[in-house]
């Protein structure tokens, strides 16, 4: 996440950082932006540009509700996405990861998944690393998999 702009002090509250964050992990999901112009009314979206995000009046303007979470546009997008209602799978017909180079094949057991490339970063509580990374085949792409871990002695832990 690139916060770098937090750094303004303008950028640099609770709705702004709440919108961002919403944002790009709404776009990690695969959603767009619904519209892109910051000066006119809210969508009540956290993919909308907004020059207000907590909404209401600002400079006489009214820009409405906030834009600090998703809408029901938002989560009609993601269920077109990812609700299937035919009985196609894809489930076991990914290619093959690419060779991952970010150093010496290390041997993880189960806290490096096939596919997830190399571990990046420092290990969690339990001793599992939550970032791996490979470079793809035309050198100048980068992947990087972040995984959520279920801690131990979770109801959905195997």
């Amino acid at each position: 996440m690139n916060d770098s702009y937090f750094n303004t002090v303008s950028y640099n509250g609770p709705a702004w950082r709440r919108l961002v964050m919403c944002q790009e992990i709404a776009h990690g999901f695969g959603l767009g932006h619904q519209d892109e112009k910051f000066d006119n009314k809210n969508l009540g979206s956290c993919m909308d540009y907004t020059n207000a995000p907590s909404g209401g009046v600002v400079n006489g303007f009214d820009y409405g509700d906030d834009n600090e979470h998703p809408n029901a546009h938002d989560f009609a997008q993601l269920e077109m996405i990812y609700a299937h209602t035919d009985s196609t799978t894809t489930v076991g017909q990914a290619a093959a990861p690419a060779p991952c180079r970010f150093g010496p094949a290390q041997d993880e057991g189960p806290n490096a998944p096939v596919g997830f490339g190399r571990p990046v970063g420092p290990r969690d509580q339990f001793g599992r690393y939550d970032l791996f990374g490979q470079i793809l085949p035309d050198n100048n792409s980068r992947l990087y998999t972040h995984v959520f871990w279920v801690h131990p002695g979770h109801p959905n832990q195997p």
